[in-house]
């Protein structure tokens, strides 16, 4: 397990792991709501390094070794019969994810990188704001 997420309203725990597997849970009773893999995005199963939810718990980031931030429907998710789900954005670093985030309003993601930048995503496609990049000193 790399990482975990309660969803803001506390009902649903999202994992991330190593072995490239994300599920969401019902946290009241355990039962697995959903699984899915970052293997429809890179082709391979690459490991899982963050994963978060959105301010109103309807999308959810996960960050990959690969570089690739995803950005999933939770309604997709838990549809019943949901087996490939597909995301609704990709974001692209060059060296492995870390760590990634919605901001407050959930308009935009915030991800930070293994080659020390960090960056400002509109979360609705795939645009950085160039202006909004840092690099560690």
């Amino acid at each position: 397990m790399m990482s975990v997420a309660f969803s803001q309203d506390s009902c649903k725990l999202a994992t991330a792991a190593y072995s490239g597997e994300a599920q969401v849970f019902a946290v009241a009773t355990g039962e697995r709501l959903a699984s899915f893999s970052h293997t429809v995005v890179t082709g391979r199963d690459l490991e899982l390094w963050s994963i978060a939810f959105s301010p109103r718990d309807d999308r959810l980031l996960t960050a990959s070794k690969d570089g690739s931030v995803c950005v999933w429907c939770v309604a997709t998710l838990l549809a019943p019969g949901t087996r490939t789900p597909i995301p609704q954005h990709v974001f692209k670093h060059y060296e492995r994810v870390t760590f990634a985030a919605f901001s407050p309003g959930g308009d935009r993601v915030v991800t930070a990188c293994g080659d020390h930048n960090a960056r400002v995503w509109a979360a609705a496609g795939n645009v950085w704001y160039p202006g909004a990049s840092w690099e560690a000193g």
